[in-house]
């Protein structure tokens, strides 16, 4: 059985401003009793409905009317709700979201262009990422949208009063749809800070629903885990290109022996997306090694 508010319990709608460089306004929903805002049963659809762009000067729902009986009555809400969830069920499967990914702050770009479908949320577009870099999953995440941050409460709150971190499990791609130019950011591994920019360039329609990420392009190796972010990235990559420096050998370990900053392969890439959602799935600690001969 749905829970539901009690009759006269709205939800009023807030809106944070967009940081600079994204697009994506916050919503701020808060449960309260006004005669002015958009109606609500319950939190679920709340959150679901701030999300698809009901923006501050929107026309108010007024409540629902009153059950009616007999041939003429209005269709049940629970009956329109259905209705609309397999409308929005139907577009959401013909849609993907075209998705430029690149690391922040390195020069030449490590970049991927992936097609992910519409209605994966946040924490399987975190899988995604890893898979399609090449992390291994190893440290703590989150992304930035609107200056707020989404990801695992469970994992990232602190319990010191810190920015509450919302459940990347509640936002979908297909929110952003109708946003101009979104752009937002997800970080991986709060040490080395590896921020990567994430630009929804296009939602292409596909004729059957996508059951899978896929990698369309790209350019580069994503760095060492653990080197030490974007400055000691170039650190270690002038230590590897010197056979005379001091670092060399050390650092040619730490990369398991063998790395070069300009490898990309799509066909392993799209190998390792296609595993993306095992939990048991082995991931690869280094570059693959060339093959002799």
């Amino acid at each position: 059985m749905r829970k539901t508010e009690p009759r006269g319990v709205y939800l009023a709608v807030g809106w944070q401003r967009p940081m600079p460089g994204t697009a994506f306004p916050a919503p701020i929903p808060a449960m309260r009793k006004c005669g002015g805002a958009i109606h609500a049963r319950d939190i679920r659809d709340a959150k679901r409905t701030v999300a698809r762009g009901f923006w501050p000067g929107a026309r108010p729902m007024p409540p629902p009317p009153r059950a009616e009986t007999g041939d003429n009555a209005a269709p049940r809400r629970h009956d329109q709700h259905r209705a609309s969830g397999r409308r929005e069920k139907v577009f959401s499967q013909r849609k993907v979201a075209q998705l430029l990914v690149r690391l922040i702050e390195i020069d030449p770009p490590i970049w991927r262009r992936l097609l992910v479908p519409s209605d994966w949320t946040l924490a399987k577009l975190h899988r995604v990422l890893q898979a399609t870099f090449g992390w291994t999953d190893a440290h703590l995440h989150e992304f930035h949208i609107g200056g707020l941050r989404y990801g695992d409460p469970d994992l990232l709150d602190d319990g010191f009063d810190g920015p509450r971190v919302f459940d990347y499990a509640d936002v979908r791609l297909l929110d952003f749809l109708g946003q101009p130019d979104p752009v937002f950011v997800y970080v991986y591994d709060f040490g080395d800070n590896w921020q990567h920019e994430i630009r929804i360039e296009a939602w292409p329609e596909v004729e059957t629903a996508p059951k899978q990420a896929q990698c369309l392009d790209g350019a580069r190796a994503r760095p060492p885990e653990d080197v030490g972010g974007p400055w000691s990235y170039g650190d270690f990559l002038e230590a590897i290109r010197d056979p005379e420096h001091d670092d060399h050998a050390s650092n040619l370990r730490w990369a398991g022996g063998h790395f070069d900053p300009e490898w990309f392969d799509l066909e392993v890439i799209n190998k390792d997306l296609r595993n993306a959602m095992r939990s048991n799935a082995a991931r690869r600690l280094h570059q693959p090694k060339p093959k002799k001969g």
